[in-house]
């Protein structure tokens, strides 16, 4: 029998876990859908699965493609290399499709889609377009290569297709784990561990480091796989071996190395310059992460970078009773001002307002206090107006962003290569040699504002009206 133009649609409900997908295909009486069912595909072994080491299951991301093929009992190409595009949550095609089903007909579901596809009707002419690569040295490599299949008889116009990796993948995690303020454990591969190398059977490989967890490679699955390792950390080196056997398709084979045998507490109260301030997905709650796991930090919301760590003995600002400070943090970006970035610390000097005075206090908490509870429009303080506005809200186990006492600006410097650095590995922006507003006003002319920049260590007198860059902090 004659089947009509098929014009093939999938609706897929993504979730995170390896479970089978809930997918519908368009209906409409003139035509008739191809129904195709895809379970996503997952490395596992008795070792670990995707799941078990923390990391994530295979998944489609937006406009991911994959073909399908279709032949029939004589070896005939009856779908050829079909091409279906995942968008808006949907899988679609627009391809017409004239199929005439004389009997048992075969097909092959594949992923990611090639061009290169078109005529090609077994897997292994498949697996031949995707060859792995050495150095597999990120993630878009690793990806072009990881080819995911299924094949089955085709009895109906519905696929239900369980995808496998034709590869197997070995992962060596390095691995260091440490716990949060909030009693979260986050393994990772501490950006100090060097001269990784890895051979293969006496080759050399190079892989990719994912989600800061594990460094990860494909291998071939033919003939018996030994795999050797060395790298460096700090003073110490590390060399290990494992031998696979044949590695079997899908098979994930994952070795750990425990940089420090037990996981290690990382709260607030450890935190130290140059570390990480960053929010949970809720935004309430803060913690640091450690510097030396910036691996991490694509996967977490980093809103600042610690400049201090523990209380200061200058700190007398009153906080809240159940606040007790435990650090410092600078936020990622400057407060956005006019043209050039700048704000004014008052916009009409008879509007001013004296802060404190000493140069030395580590108040300016107190002193965003003053100001904002002084009973005049915080708009007519630009400045300090800023950290109430700042888009990044502070987490609740802060003080929130304030304008930062001239000492406590000055601590930064202290540590400005540490800062500058991690702000630029957080993506933020790095602190300029321009001027920076703090909030301690001048001992010598109460009209006058102590500013600050990151070349010199002295105060430098600007009148309040005069507009400065502005850079919050807060305490946690």
């Amino acid at each position: 029998m004659k089947l009509k133009y098929l014009y093939t649609a999938l609706l897929i409900g993504m979730i995170s876990s390896c479970a089978k997908e809930d997918i519908s295909s368009l209906d409409n009486s003139n035509e008739c859908p191809l129904q195709i069912n895809i379970d996503k595909a997952c490395f596992s072994d008795s070792n670990a699965s995707r799941s078990e080491a923390g990391a994530s299951t295979t998944s489609f991301q937006e406009n991911a493609q994959i073909g399908v093929i279709v032949t029939n009992q004589n070896g005939e190409i009856l779908v050829d290399n079909c091409m279906f595009e995942y968008k808006d949550g949907n899988w679609s095609t627009t391809n017409q499709v004239d199929i005439s089903v004389l009997g048992k007909l075969d097909y092959i579901v594949y992923s990611p889609y090639k061009a290169e596809a078109n005529g090609k009707k077994t897997l292994s002419e498949l697996k031949s377009l995707f060859p792995i690569s050495n150095p597999q040295t990120s993630q878009e490599v690793f990806e072009q290569a990881d080819l995911m299949y299924a094949t089955g008889e085709l009895t109906s116009m519905s696929i239900n297709a369980t995808l496998k990796h034709a590869y197997s993948m070995f992962a060596l995690s390095p691995r260091k784990t440490f716990i949060s303020e909030q009693n979260a454990h986050f393994d990772y591969i501490p950006c100090f561990v060097s001269d990784i190398k890895v051979q293969v059977n006496g080759q050399e490989t190079t892989g990719f480091i994912f989600e800061g967890k594990e460094y990860r490679f494909l291998m071939d699955n033919t003939g018996d796989v030994t795999v050797k390792w060395s790298y460096k950390y700090f003073d110490k080196h590390y060399v290990g071996e494992r031998k696979l056997g044949t590695p079997q398709a899908s098979h994930k084979y994952l070795s750990v190395d425990k940089l420090i045998p037990e996981p290690f507490n990382y709260g607030l109260a450890e935190a130290n310059a140059g570390d990480f301030y960053c929010v949970t997905s809720e935004g309430i709650q803060g913690y640091a992460i450690p510097y030396d796991a910036q691996w991490l930090l694509p996967y977490h919301k980093c809103v600042g970078v610690v400049f201090w760590g523990d209380k200061h003995g200058n700190d007398d600002s009153v906080y809240p009773e159940t606040f007790s400070v435990k650090g410092y943090a600078v936020a990622l970006n400057d407060c956005s001002g006019n043209a050039d970035g700048k704000l004014q610390w008052v916009t009409d000097i008879n509007n001013n307002i004296a802060t404190d005075n000493n140069r030395s206090k580590w108040n300016g908490y107190t002193n965003q206090q003053t100001i904002v509870n002084s009973g005049k429009q915080l708009s007519g303080f630009p400045a300090f107006g800023a950290c109430v506005n700042y888009p990044e809200k502070a987490p609740a186990n802060s003080s929130g962003w304030y304008l930062g006492s001239f000492d406590q600006m000055a601590a930064i410097h202290v540590s400005f290569g540490a800062v500058n650095n991690s702000l630029e590995i957080a993506k933020g922006k790095k602190l300029s040699e321009g001027e920076y507003w703090t909030s301690t006003t001048m001992d010598t002319d109460v009209k006058n504002a102590a500013a600050r920049n990151f070349t010199g260590w002295d105060a430098i007198s600007k009148l309040k009206t005069e507009s400065c860059l502005v850079r919050l902090i807060l305490s946690f």
